[in-house]
């Protein structure tokens, strides 16, 4: 692809800086802009975080995650964890229902501001 294409591809996008999963994009140089998150596996109970960027390697677990409503942008707060190491508890936009359980492998993978 030719960077003039690229280019025009980027002003018909609006210049996004990550992509529909939360993925930085880099810039023309091949710079990732720098960010300040975590995993939500590392917050703490009773916090809440604004998702940032979701897995995007499995399709099944991005599905499930879309299916829970847990995607970028999106205010998720740690309920509680079970023992040695899992689940998550977490609820979606303060929804008074349950609370949703996440593995440790999906929290780990989930990163949070």
């Amino acid at each position: 692809m030719s960077e003039a294409l690229e280019e025009r591809i980027s002003v018909a996008l609006g210049h996004p800086r990550v992509d529909p999963h939360g993925h930085p994009i880099p810039s023309k140089n091949g710079d990732l802009p720098r960010s300040s998150t975590q995993s939500l596996w590392d917050v703490r109970d009773g916090d809440a975080a604004l998702v940032e960027q979701v897995p995007d390697s499995h399709p099944e677990a991005l599905r499930y995650l879309a299916e829970l409503g847990i995607l970028p942008g999106v205010k998720v707060t740690v309920v509680s964890r079970g023992p040695i190491g899992g689940p998550l508890f977490v609820r979606v936009n303060d929804n008074e229902i349950a609370p949703t359980a996440l593995s440790k492998e999906i929290a780990e993978a989930i990163w949070v501001r």
